[in-house]
């Protein structure tokens, strides 16, 4: 029983012979067993300012329409259970998707100047000078290109590189503290109006120099971390571009293991920072590692360096970012029930239809059949799908995702 006045949809696939046990929703009688029909009704019988209200069970026939909250083909059996005290009028809202940060933390070191292509594919030191395209000209060319892309329009980012040394113009003691990376050349900010800073940072950077990898990846994790704490409506991930294995920095573990320890870290961390690998270059499949234990399941590697194939890496990479997290809507004034919460997800753009998900009481519990979940059941910050239910969304142009407020519907699956 709750206080107030209860409005009631009811969700009914019925036959003539379910004509009464629709009414005794307040439905209108009538209508056939080819499809589901919506009504609504207000209950409004008011004993001490109290409504009461039942739960009905109705089995229909099954059929062309099925006996689900959103259609389907039909089968034998098939019912919907409605609360009708716990259901009320749903308040649709358009799933916000929570908005992506990348942090870029990218290699400028001396092998940087090595050639693109096959000439470039046992070069560990450049020559003098540099041929004028190569590994470092590429990835600032695909950099530029990927931050000014319309597809980029409302990420955010920004940018930090390695190695640093004492003296500004890139000479003196190589830097190995993660301090030393932790300060941005360009803070992250939205996309295009980001775009110039990050060209800018770009500009002001000349290849040369050991790899200090895991000094560098750390820096980026603390600043991305910090900035995740200020912001956290946001998911902040860090993309580590580098050509080579690390160097130097010895007492910081500056290893590949030592890397994939921070990475696993960071993943693992609150706020979680997922670190994603680009490779640039040659010999680097022992990158994976560093991306497996970030979270991001596999480096991606350009063996030639060339522009075109990093801006196609780079563009997996923001797609595989993406994430199926959704903002928790508010409702001034009306504390959220959890248990009144409801999702439907389309894919493809409308008239696709909508379906309804189950709710799962966590990513454990993610099965073949998809679902979604708090991402933390006693004080949730926002609604996580499963990946069953979560890829078809990313790869699918103008697919959606609206929650519904206010009504606990159970549907029952076919006997």
């Amino acid at each position: 029983m709750r206080l107030g006045r209860t409005s009631t949809i009811c969700f009914l696939s019925i036959s003539a012979a379910y004509a009464a046990a629709f009414a005794a929703c307040g439905g209108e009688t009538g209508g056939d067993s080819s499809g589901t029909r919506t009504t609504s009704t207000t209950n409004t019988t008011n004993t001490t300012n109290a409504t009461t209200s039942t739960t009905i069970v109705i089995t229909g026939a099954g059929g062309a329409g099925g006996g689900t909250t959103t259609g389907g083909t039909g089968g034998n059996g098939g019912g919907v259970v409605i609360d009708g005290d716990a259901a009320c009028v749903a308040e649709p809202r358009a799933g916000e998707q929570i908005p992506l940060d990348l942090f870029f933390m990218v290699d400028k070191s001396g092998s940087m100047g090595c050639p693109v292509g096959q000439p470039g594919m046992n070069c560990t030191t450049p020559p003098n000078p540099p041929p004028a395209v190569n590994r470092w000209t590429s990835i600032k060319e695909a950099l530029v290109s990927f931050a000014n892309s319309p597809a980029s329009n409302g990420l955010g980012a920004g940018m930090g590189f390695f190695p640093q040394y004492s003296n500004p113009n890139g000479t003196g003691m190589l830097r190995c503290n993660p301090q030393d990376y932790s300060t941005p050349a360009a803070p992250i900010a939205a996309l295009p109006g980001a775009a110039p800073a990050l060209q800018a940072a770009l500009d002001a950077q000349t290849s040369n120099g050991n790899t200090p990898t895991v000094p560098a990846l750390s820096g980026a994790i603390q600043y991305s971390t910090s900035y995740a704490q200020t912001h956290p409506g946001r998911t902040v991930g860090v993309v580590f571009a580098t050509d080579g294995a690390p160097t130097e920095c010895t007492q910081n573990d500056n290893t590949v293991p030592g890397a994939v320890r921070v990475a696993q870290a960071a993943a693992m961390g609150t706020p979680p920072i997922r670190t994603y690998v680009l490779g640039v270059g040659p010999n680097l499949a022992n990158l994976n590692q560093i991306a497996v234990a970030g979270g991001t399941q596999k480096a991606y590697l350009v063996e030639g360096g060339g522009s075109t194939e990093l801006i196609t890496a780079l563009n997996e990479i923001r797609k595989s970012a993406l994430t199926c997290d959704y903002q928790i809507p508010i409702i001034p004034g009306k504390p959220l029930d959890l248990d009144l919460v409801n999702i439907k997800v389309r894919v493809g753009p409308p008239p696709s239809s909508e379906q309804q998900i189950y709710r799962v009481d966590g990513a454990a519990q993610c099965g073949p059949q998809g679902g979604w979940y708090f991402d933390n059941p006693s004080a949730p910050t926002r609604i996580q799908l499963c990946p069953t239910t979560c890829d078809p969304l990313l790869k699918t142009t103008g697919s959606g995702l609206t929650v519904l407020i206010g009504c606990r519907v159970v549907v029952k699956p076919p006997n």
